[in-house]
């Protein structure tokens, strides 16, 4: 690697590098388009570290290749198998819920498109009739989509009506709410309309900091489940800062006494059953090592309490236990002061003590 060769050994290069080959493969980019780019570069040090990824994609592909189907090649076969497929023969599709697609699921598209029957596509547009494309404009991206998805119709001649609008005047969810409503139609437009009438459903609150902030938000959810007839399960709390407002929340909440749940992704590896497995094997693949041994034991799912782990604890890295010493048969008799002032009989209590718990 000319580039790449010292960042090779370092922690996540090889995340980085997954991440670079999981877009190539989204956007179909081959290892051809890599060459042929490379021999456009003039750049020393861009050619250098585009040359480093093309030999690792290059290398990654060729051993893939022989054993194993990479899943970011599963839309690719897709597309590929689907000419031989009559699954979509006739069919009417639905497609909700996007904003945009990949080249791999384009490719999809397109195929489904010319099977089916019908295909039915929604869009969260603003409107229909710009269709000169803004970069500030909140719904480029779907414009785009929109766009791209015409196209492939219009190439593959396929015919299609032409686009409806909903009517979203006013639009449904916001049928019982005139503000709420505005705020919606006109929020990132310009020119914009100026709502003049009292507002109920819309309120600020300037807060000193996070934690009055918080608060005040508490006491909000209690008047409005005591005086107006709410359920705790019909409020949500919306922050775009979770980390910095959780433990705020937590405690805040606790003392109002408020149930909540909070949305928060949690890795598994914090999850007491799967640390005790996952030390468990490592007991074994690291050789009875220190951390894997008590990692095992402070999970809290075996049947040794608290207060005895912290004593054969103690002992295990006061005498450097580990390895074979942890499984032979024989009482452990490693004798060093503990503060007996030289009485045998309590020494020979707490080896008792500790062969006890060992077994």
């Amino acid at each position: 690697l000319k580039l790449f060769g010292k960042a090779s050994k370092r922690q996540g290069f090889v995340t980085n590098i997954s991440d670079v080959i999981t877009e190539f493969k989204r956007y179909n980019v081959e290892n051809d388009v890599l060459k042929l780019a490379l021999e456009n570069i003039k750049n020393e040090n861009l050619k250098n570290k585009m040359e480093d990824i093309f030999l690792i994609y290059n290398e990654f592909e060729k051993r893939i290749y022989k054993k194993y189907i990479d899943t970011e090649d599963d839309l690719t076969i897709l597309a590929e198998k689907l000419d031989e497929s009559n699954i979509f023969q006739g069919a009417e599709i639905w497609i909700d819920g996007f904003f945009s697609f990949t080249p791999q699921e384009y490719k999809i598209l397109e195929k489904i498109l010319k099977k089916s029957k019908v295909v039915n596509i929604t869009l969260s547009i603003d409107n229909l009739e710009e269709k000169k494309l803004d970069n500030v404009d909140v719904f480029m991206p779907t414009k785009v989509t929109e766009e791209k998805l015409l196209k492939i119709a219009r190439d593959n001649n396929i015919k299609y009506d032409k686009p409806i609008k909903l009517n979203c005047e006013p639009c449904y969810r916001f049928k019982n709410s005139k503000e709420l409503h505005h705020l919606e139609k006109y929020m990132f437009s310009f020119p914009y309309k100026t709502y003049n009438k009292s507002t109920k459903d819309i309120c600020l609150y300037k807060a000193l900091n996070k934690y009055t902030e918080i608060e005040n938000t508490a006491r909000d959810i209690i008047s409005k489940c005591r005086d107006k007839a709410y359920r705790f399960n019909d409020i949500a709390v919306i922050t775009g800062d979770l980390d910095g407002y959780e433990n705020l929340v937590r405690a805040i909440f606790n003392q109002y006494n408020i149930p909540y749940f909070i949305d928060k992704k949690r890795p598994i590896n914090n999850n007491p059953l799967i640390v005790l497995i996952v030390s468990m094997v490592e007991i074994f693949s690291k050789n009875w090592s220190y951390e894997a041994v008590f990692k095992y034991l402070k999970t809290g799912l075996t049947p040794i309490n608290n207060e005895d782990i912290d004593i054969i604890e103690n002992y295990v890295l006061a005498n450097g236990i580990k390895g074979y010493k942890w499984i032979e048969e024989k009482p452990w008799d490693y004798k060093l002061s503990y503060g007996f002032k030289d009485e045998e009989k309590d020494e020979e209590d707490f080896l008792n003590k500790v062969n006890e718990i060992r077994y």
